[in-house]
């Protein structure tokens, strides 16, 4: 009995040891590992899931994509590590901001994608705005001149998209926001703007740059 005893607990704890390692193995998968957000694989596939596989008029999606202004001053300026912070810390602000049924994953230097189901315009747009006043409000601080600590401005530009009648993929949405971001960006930087019509030939000449990959 005794012998039975320890084979079943020794085949109990060798399943739970390799539970634990697939669930950790899956979490490195799709994760971002400087940010901890979602990484842009699963990111986007979430998108293609959400969108293209179960388009519904009633059951609008919205995207944010969100631009770091100026990163590569701030990384010329305060260092690397410093940078990765900033990072770390937007990609915080986001869990803070979105629903819990909201994604945000990083999908390039600092670039990142949110994606909120059953949403409307109205709606992600206040949310948008909410981040880029989060970041303001946010004191980013890093050490100079021998340990002193000077405070860092840091802001975000956003662009947003919905599906729509005529806006019912995910590639659409993801140009259309691309689209937008340009747009805050042109504009003064600091601010979410909500894509229109009007912004169709906007940056024209850089999204052919842009791609979705998706991948089971």
């Amino acid at each position: 009995m005794a012998f039975i005893f320890l084979l079943v607990f020794f085949l109990l704890f060798f399943a739970y040891f390799q539970w634990h390692h697939n669930k950790k193995l899956t979490r490195l998968s799709i994760r971002d590992t400087l940010s901890n957000s979602f990484n842009r694989r699963y990111v986007f596939n979430y998108l293609h899931k959400s969108v293209d596989a179960n388009y519904s008029e009633k059951n609008t999606v919205s995207i944010m994509v969100i631009d770091i202004d100026d990163f590569k001053q701030v990384n010329d300026k305060y260092g690397h590590p410093f940078g990765d912070g900033v990072i770390r810390t937007i990609a915080e602000i986001g869990n803070e901001i979105l629903r819990t049924e909201d994604i945000i994953g990083r999908v390039g230097g600092e670039e990142f994608l949110c994606v909120l189901p059953r949403i409307d315009a109205v709606q992600s747009l206040h949310i948008a705005r909410r981040f880029v006043n989060k970041v303001n409000e946010h004191k980013f601080t890093t050490e100079a001149n021998h340990s002193k600590i000077q405070q860092v401005k840091v802001t975000v530009s956003i662009g947003l998209s919905t599906t729509s009648k005529t806006t019912r993929t995910s590639s659409q949405l993801y140009v259309q926001a691309d689209k937008a971001l340009y747009h805050a960006k042109s504009s003064g930087k600091n601010r979410a703007i909500q894509y229109q019509d009007s912004m169709q030939y906007a940056n024209s000449g850089n999204t052919s740059k842009k791609s979705i990959t998706f991948e089971d």
